[in-house]
């Protein structure tokens, strides 16, 4: 069998070091056994020598067990660098300044893990001791490198200088608390002042404030989201402060208050500014851009009147809530008129009588330049039947184009083919009565095309 392959089976079933040892111990004694084994058989006048296959198949069971102890090898100094790095770690965060309640609680968490893990960590040295003392007795002296020897030997030692240092640190804590408590108290007071002034300038002027411009209470919201940061870290370093020190937890109603309403205000700003930037971004885009993304526009602009009906009913009384409206629905009108201005069947006179009805003037026809906001100023809104009714002429007159340059296609490529006239030297039209029929039938299609409403750009 496959070293590898066998080892890698024995790998999936987690072993213990008690299955390491009894599996190393079976080599051991699977190689014994070979070498009790006489190397000379006499079999009647025959004389057998074995010597050489007893001899590869000890270095083979010599292999098994080298294989198997190289890999717990691996994993011994895997275990053994995670214990040194620990070790080293924890120490340098003992090293420590404890000069506030950051620090003095980051010392007091660190303090708190040695301890517990001072109760099992025989749990965690002792295997490491095992498997290095198991494979002592399986692989050959120089199996492990100057450095590996070192953390092995120095182990236990530095764990025992850590816990000294652990207590030392105790000590000095405990000489120092009394100050840290003292000035949590103070703070914790001082805090409660702020934030009733806080919450205060927030009801007066906050970005709830009844009145306001939308792109102001915007600026103002931002404001007091930063300021509210600040005082939910100096919450969260208080609030861990009472717990070191085992005081009662303050309550600040004020500041929950604020929360809440910073929490209300964004959800109705924060969806303003994405409409607001949104439009914008789509005013200074090219009228060619805008008219291949139509829809788009439209997808985007319906995720934002979804968002917006989600909005809590609290907030319609506010005048930034009828601005975000007003912003999205006349968007929500002007995006079915661009998707229309943008078919194929606009031409250059259709643009002219949109400019005739919003009393303005702009190039559209070979102005790659023109910009969507030229189009938005034109208050296209306000002649919404009269420019639908443009568009759906346009296409009723494509419709028409259409079927006139089907006519001409057909007449243009048609062939006659003439004969002479009982030998009289007169040449008429071969298969007269066909073709008469498919004019007559031209005749009747352009006399019906005469008729309709939208045929004046083609009667000349």
């Amino acid at each position: 069998m496959d070293k590898d392959e066998a080892y890698d089976k024995f790998a999936k079933t987690d072993p213990s070091l008690e299955t390491y040892e009894a599996k190393l111990a079976y080599f051991g004694s699977i190689e014994k056994e070979i070498g009790a084994v006489s190397s000379i058989h006499i079999i009647g006048a025959l004389s057998l020598n074995t010597k050489h296959l007893k001899t590869h198949l000890r270095e083979d069971c010599h292999k098994w067990t080298l294989k198997y102890s190289e890999k717990l090898h691996t994993r011994a100094k895997a275990e053994l660098d995670v214990m040194t790095e620990y070790n080293r770690v924890t120490m340098g965060k003992l090293s420590r300044k404890v000069e506030d309640l950051d620090s003095l609680g980051f010392m007091m968490q660190v303090l708190k893990e040695v301890r517990e893990k001072e109760s099992s960590i025989d749990i965690d040295i002792d295997p490491i001791m095992d498997m290095y003392q198991m494979l002592e007795c399986h692989l050959p002296s120089g199996f492990m490198e100057k450095e590996e020897i070192d953390n092995k030997t120095v182990l236990r030692s530095n764990w025992k200088k850590l816990v000294a240092q652990s207590l030392a640190r105790t000590d000095e804590l405990s000489k120092t608390q009394i100050g840290f408590k003292d000035g949590l108290t103070k703070d914790i007071a001082e805090f409660k002042v702020d934030v009733q002034s806080f919450q205060g300038d927030f009801t007066q002027n906050g970005p709830l404030v009844k009145g306001l411009a939308p792109m102001d209470a915007v600026d103002r919201l931002s404001r007091f989201k930063e300021e509210l940061s600040i005082r939910k870290r100096k919450f969260d370093l208080y609030h861990g402060g009472e717990e070191l020190f085992a005081l009662p937890h303050q309550e600040y109603p004020g500041l929950e208050k604020v929360t809440k309403d910073v929490k209300l205000a964004s959800l109705l700003f924060d969806l303003y500014v994405d409409v607001i930037r949104s439009i914008n971004e789509w005013k200074l885009a090219t009228w060619e851009s805008a008219a291949n993304n139509v829809s788009e526009m439209s997808d985007i602009i319906e995720s934002y009147a979804g968002r917006f009906k989600k909005l809590p009913g609290k907030l319609r009384d506010y005048e930034s809530f009828a601005a975000l409206r007003k912003e999205i629905e006349d968007f929500q009108t002007i995006l079915p008129l661009l998707a229309e201005l943008s078919k194929d069947s606009i031409k250059e006179r259709h643009w002219d009588e949109v400019m005739k009805i919003c009393n303005t003037t702009f190039e559209v026809v070979g102005n790659p330049e023109l910009k969507l906001q030229t189009l938005l100023e034109a208050d296209l809104v306000s002649a919404k039947d009269e420019i639908e009714e443009i568009t759906d002429g346009a296409d009723k007159q494509l419709k028409i184009e259409n079927q006139l340059a089907e006519m001409r296609t057909q007449w243009k490529s048609r062939e006659f083919q003439f004969v002479e006239w009982k030998d009289r030297g007169v040449f008429i039209l071969k298969a007269t009565p066909m073709v008469m029929e498919e004019l007559e039938e031209a005749q009747m299609n352009l006399q019906t095309v005469l008729t309709m409403r939208h045929v004046a750009p083609f009667r000349n």
